[in-house]
């Protein structure tokens, strides 16, 4: 890779990492999305990015574009960190719940005033008719996008995102957390975040020194032991 080569790389990844999301889809409009033929392009970019981010060789494009790897490895993971924070806040938990009655609340009073009215003319024949499609049609996509975000966070941002750090930042538990914070984790999510990504182990086991590696064996205690 010659260095304008490299340069466009990386200017390619700040560029496609910082764009916005698509709106999410309004289920209470009665207009369609209007990101629709574009389904879920915005969500893939991000996973892709993460992919070429955790993939990068840093050694070489350092000597490369004659860059610090210090300032290459604060690249990566900020850019990262960013996104995935983005889509953290776009996520919606346990939305899944709502789900039913919200497809009732879509559907229910159209269905009621189709067979009110069925007497007085053609059902089919006024486009209002059809309007409450694009409101479950716009539900169906933002569900879809809610599991999609929560899917490429959880199984494949967030393990990329802890390998790099556990790399990057060997014993240097404060710069670990400190990125994870960034990345829009509450103080106690950090140890649950190594728990189901990277685990326990030799090249783990620094990040649960201390106090909060302390609480974080006694809340697991109390889990197991069903309190």
């Amino acid at each position: 890779m010659t260095r304008e080569e490299a340069c466009d790389m990386i200017w390619s990844l700040y560029l496609i990492g910082g764009a916005p999301m698509y709106e999410a889809p309004d289920y209470t409009s009665d207009q369609p999305w209007p990101y629709k033929n574009e389904k879920n392009n915005d969500i893939y970019s991000k996973a892709r990015i993460s992919t070429a981010i955790s993939l990068m060789d840093i050694n070489q494009l350092s000597t490369t574009l004659k860059i610090s790897k210090r300032k290459l490895i604060h690249f990566n993971i900020s850019l990262l960190s960013g996104i995935i924070k983005k889509i953290k806040k776009m996520h919606i938990k346990d939305f899944h719940k709502n789900e039913e009655s919200l497809y009732h609340e879509i559907f229910s009073p159209i269905k009621h005033q189709s067979e009110m009215d069925a007497s007085a003319k053609d059902i089919g024949n006024d486009i209002k008719d059809y309007e409450w499609t694009h409101k479950w049609n716009n539900l169906v996509t933002f569900s879809s996008r809610n599991q999609m975000l929560d899917t490429y966070v959880i199984r494949i941002m967030e393990k990329r995102f802890i390998s790099m750090l556990v790399k990057y930042f060997p014993d240097q538990a404060g710069e670990v957390v400190k990125y994870i914070r960034k990345a829009g984790y509450g103080d106690g999510e950090v140890l649950d975040l190594i728990d189901r990504t990277a685990g326990y182990n030799s090249n783990t086991a620094y990040l649960y020194q201390g106090k909060s590696g302390e609480e974080h064996r006694k809340k697991l205690q109390r889990k197991q032991s069903g309190e």
